[in-house]
C-alpha cells in the first residue's frame, strides 16, 4: 500500500455509495501526522460564492464543500507562488490557510485569480489510523502524482477524469453509475 502523506490525493472508490459526502470525492490531503489527517474535497461545489460569506471579496469565486468538519469555517488552498503569511505548505504546488486579510487584498488587487485559489466550507478529518483503515478496507485510492492544475479542474468531471488517467480497472469504475447496484 502507498504511504499516506501530506500532498496526496485520495479518490473515493465507487464502493462508497451510502455516503453522500464522500461518494465520488477527490480529496487533497493538506496535513498528515501520527495523530490525524486533514484534507479538502476538491470537487463538491456549493451554491454560494465566497463573496456571500466574505463581503470584502469583490470577486465571485466559487465555494466548495471541504468536508463535514467545522462547516461554519472557511478554508483555502492556493498556489505556492503566491506568498501569504502564516500559511502551511502542502507540497511543491500548494499551501493552505494563512492571513485571510492578505488574501482578500491580493484578490481585490487582481493578484490572485480564480484559477489560483480554492475556498472551502469545512474540511475532512480523520483520527489516528482512521484513514489508513479506510484505505485498507478499499474505500480510497491514493494518488501521489497529479497535475498542479488540479485545483482549477472542472469539479463535475474531476473524479471520472482522475480514474481514467489511472487506467486499468479504474477506467471501468469511472463509468459506473453513482449506485453500482443500479447498473
Amino acid at each position: 500500500m502507498t504511504k499516506i502523506k501530506r500532498g496526496n490525493l485520495i479518490i473515493a472508490k465507487p464502493t462508497i455509495i451510502n455516503d453522500d459526502i464522500f461518494n465520488r470525492s477527490v480529496i487533497l490531503l493538506s496535513e498528515h501526522n501520527k495523530n490525524d489527517t486533514v484534507g479538502f474535497i476538491l470537487n463538491k461545489k456549493v451554491d454560494l460564492k465566497i463573496s456571500n460569506l466574505i463581503p470584502n471579496i469583490k470577486v465571485d469565486f466559487d465555494l466548495f464543500f471541504g468536508g463535514p468538519v467545522e462547516t461554519n469555517s472557511v478554508f483555502f488552498i492556493y498556489y505556492n507562488k503566491k506568498k501569504v503569511s502564516e500559511s502551511l505548505k502542502i507540497n511543491e504546488y500548494f499551501s493552505w490557510g494563512g492571513d485571510i486579510n492578505q488574501v482578500i487584498k491580493l484578490i481585490n488587487e487582481k493578484k490572485i485569480s480564480k484559477d489560483e485559489i480554492k475556498f472551502f466550507l469545512g474540511y475532512s478529518g480523520w483520527s489516528k489510523k482512521q484513514l489508513y483503515n479506510e484505505i485498507k478496507s478499499n474505500s480510497w485510492i491514493i494518488k501521489e502524482e497529479y497535475s498542479s492544475s488540479i485545483i482549477c479542474s472542472n469539479p463535475k468531471h474531476m473524479w471520472r477524469n482522475i480514474l481514467n488517467s489511472i487506467g486499468g480497472e479504474f477506467f471501468l469504475w469511472s463509468n459506473t453509475p453513482r449506485d453500482p447496484k443500479l447498473n
